[in-house]
């Protein structure tokens, strides 16, 4: 009889374990996600009318979804069209149509 609680006891305890070491896994997954994404940047309103020269090219989302490099946030956020951006320029910069003078 003692035999059987020691081994339940045991099992008991390395469920426990697992379980413990799991959670702390995921947790590093979660903190990994959230640490990715805390470099983006959101522009808000009121647009900059005037933003100072400088290079640091960031990667901007457009309101259509696709990306352009500008020579930094400022300049990003002045365009209407841009949603948010990280730092670093596109990897590939998504063409965009303007509208045409007609």
């Amino acid at each position: 009889m003692i035999e059987k609680k020691t081994t339940t006891y045991a099992l008991f305890l390395l469920l426990t374990l697992f379980v413990a070491v799991s959670c702390s896994q995921e947790a590093t997954l979660a903190d990994n996600t959230v640490q990715a994404v805390s470099n983006v940047v959101t522009c808000s309103e009121p647009r900059a009318q005037m933003c100072t020269r400088e290079y640091r090219p960031v990667c901007a989302t457009l309101q259509n979804g696709k990306q352009k490099t500008y020579a930094n946030g400022c300049e990003a956020c002045a365009d209407s069209q841009v949603k948010a951006y990280t730092p670093d320029a596109c990897a590939i910069d998504t063409p965009v149509k303007k509208p045409s003078s007609k």
